[in-house]
């Protein structure tokens, strides 16, 4: 005798083929505000280290030590644009801080000189950004001054007071006012949401904590990735399609796996993120006209790739440019805006 589904079992059976809205949306400058809450607190920090310069001037070379971290990184040390609290920064901090007038003037225009030449080389041509930037005197000199640095007590003991400090004020983040409602409003909608985010998995997974973002999103659901470009967004997708509840194990393993097959719940895409190049550009690469791309004007970034520079460029127009979280919030709950776009088919681009 056949067996009778019931009503129930039915239900699932439709639910599996049923089509999902899903948001990625970035983390700093979308969420909340990293830049401020950087500089607020390394403005603290740096005053409290009783340094050889006044206030502003040591936190000028703070500023201008982050943001040439791509030369710094050539001569050993970390990427300071994703490391905030490293001792390594508050060491060259120390170091900078005791030089003369003239010699400090030299370093920072070889550091700087450099910066450009290595733009030009390949990124896995380490070796020779080391010896093109060791061959510069003043860069010997300073990294000779590094090493004694390293060594002397007092010099350590105000770093690890600085650590402490930084990490004393960094401790808990807040969220932009309106971005716990905008998560919300979408969880309650039935919006799936996941973050996906640039950099160094550690710190980002740390940031996601002290915003307290787990009360909000599932840690399962944040995804880090080296780089945002297209390639790294259609591994995001697979493992999002694959594994919906929990897609940063997949993704984790993605480099592992050879076999791509793409199953699951088929997918409405939308993103949200304060940068066109890195949040938008790739997803209307992958997929053209069919993705909402919301762009979030804050921070940073606010004034490059405006509305009148795509034009001249002729690159495609976000979906929608706002301020405001509560706007992109009613933009995404329209179901006349998700109605514009199809089901993604990551299929055709394995």
């Amino acid at each position: 005798m056949p067996s009778v589904s019931s009503p129930q079992n039915m239900r699932k059976r439709r639910g599996i083929h049923k089509t999902i809205k899903v948001v990625l949306v970035d983390l700093d400058l979308t969420l909340f505000d990293y830049s401020n809450i950087r500089k607020r607190a390394a403005r603290k920090v740096i005053s409290s280290m009783d340094l050889n310069v006044p206030i502003e001037k040591a936190f000028d070379l703070y500023e201008w030590i982050v943001e040439h971290s791509r030369s710094f990184q050539a001569i050993g040390f970390q990427d300071f644009r994703h490391f905030w609290n490293s001792p390594q920064l508050y060491g060259i901090l120390v170091s900078l801080s005791t030089m003369d007038n003239h010699s400090l003037s030299k370093f920072c225009k070889e550091i700087e000189e450099i910066e450009d030449k290595i733009a030009e080389l390949k990124d896995n041509d380490k070796l020779r950004k080391l010896e093109l930037t060791r061959t510069e005197p003043e860069i010997r000199r300073f990294l000779n001054q590094m090493q004694k640095i390293e060594n002397d007590q007092s010099t350590r003991k105000i770093i690890g007071n600085a650590l402490k400090n930084f990490n004393i004020l960094t401790a808990k983040i807040p969220l932009f006012e309106e971005a716990e409602d905008f998560l919300r409003s979408l969880h309650d909608a039935g919006i799936e949401q996941y973050i996906v985010t640039e950099g160094k998995k550690r710190i980002q997974m740390e940031k996601f904590r002290k915003l307290g973002l787990q009360r909000l999103i599932d840690p399962n659901k944040v995804l880090v990735v080296d780089e945002k470009k297209p390639s790294s967004f259609f591994k995001v997708l697979v493992a999002i399609q694959n594994s919906p509840d929990s897609p940063r194990e997949y993704l984790e393993e993605c480099e592992k796996r050879k076999n791509m097959n793409i199953q699951g719940r088929s997918i409405k895409l939308a993103v949200i993120g304060d940068r066109y190049d890195k949040d938008v550009a790739p997803l209307r690469e992958l997929f053209g006209d069919n993705v909402i791309t919301i762009r979030l004007l804050c921070g940073k970034y606010f004034h490059k790739y405006t509305i009148k520079d795509l034009k001249m460029k002729g690159l495609p127009l976000p979906s929608l440019v706002t301020k405001d979280l509560s706007e992109a919030k009613s933009f995404l709950l329209s179901e006349h805006i998700w109605n514009r776009v199809a089901p993604i088919n990551l299929q055709r681009r394995i």
